[in-house]
């Protein structure tokens, strides 16, 4: 799975929940008062060639403007994401490929999301929404 499919499908979840729901996405600190994502999307809003289509989902953005917006979240969440995920487990889900930007899931994790895919998305969703409804 390359990066860049990964970071297409952040941007979608996110576009929603911060730009149009301003929805947080974690508690605020005092060394933080919001995500890099969340960060990353309010600055492409406040330049004024983007607020028109703001009312768009992310995917009806034009191509252009998708693709140099997936860049930057690629180069986010390679660091903060992926290899933390990566190194926090040990690297028993997943591979990463520097060389092509992708991620390669282990046989026994592919496994395990194609039979099960319904319980763990619902099982995230009930998290990420108990989370959510904490920190808003």
């Amino acid at each position: 799975m390359s990066f860049n499919t990964i970071a297409y499908r952040f941007t979608e979840l996110y576009w929603d929940l911060v730009l149009h729901s301003h929805i947080k996405q974690m508690p605020t600190s005092a060394h933080y008062d919001m995500t890099k994502i969340e960060s990353l999307l309010l600055n492409f809003y406040e330049n004024p060639e983007n607020k028109k289509y703001l009312i768009f989902p992310f995917s009806c953005q034009n191509t252009i403007s998708q693709n140099k917006f997936i860049n930057q979240v690629v180069s986010l969440i390679k660091k903060d994401v992926l290899f933390a995920f990566h190194r926090d487990t040990q690297g028993k889900l997943f591979s990463i490929d520097l060389l092509n930007d992708s991620i390669t899931f282990t046989d026994d994790t592919y496994r395990a999301l194609c039979n099960k895919k319904s319980i763990y998305t619902a099982q995230n969703l009930n998290e990420w929404i108990k989370y959510i409804e904490k920190i808003n």
